[in-house]
Parts: structure tokens; sequence; C-alpha cells
């Protein structure tokens, strides 16, 4: 998704921008544990480090001012 947000960081469309919200939306109403805030992407309900970390991320990037996008690598 990073790699997106670098992309509309050239091309200035805001498809990828909504198109990334939209999918962090989805996870954070739909696959997150509202006891524990964990998010659970497979459906045996386990939880690994890396993928919270990944979602972390996502969320963090959103939050970036459209002006740092460039300095996403």
């Amino acid at each position: 998704m990073t790699n997106l947000l670098l992309l509309e960081s050239v091309s200035g469309d805001g498809r990828y921008h909504r198109a990334t919200a939209d999918y962090a939306d989805q996870v954070w109403s739909t696959m997150r544990d509202p006891g524990t805030g964990l998010v659970h992407f497979n459906s045996s309900g386990g939880t690994e480090a890396i993928q919270q970390a990944a979602f972390a991320q996502l969320c963090a990037v959103l939050a970036w001012p459209r002006a740092l996008w460039a300095t996403l690598y």
C-alpha cells in the first residue's frame, strides 16, 4: 500500500489514497478484535506480530502529510 501512496505522490491522482484508506477502514471494522485491539488476518483467529506491525505502519503512513509521501522510500 505504501507503494501506491508513493505512486500517488508523483501522479497526483487521489484514488490510491482512497483505496488505501478504505482498506484500512475495512480491516479496522471487520478484522479487529475490540477486546484486544489486535487484527486477525486469518480465519483461525490467530495473530502474528508482523501482521500487527504492518497494519500499524499502514495507519501511520495514512496519517502522514501528502507532501511527505515521496519520502516513503
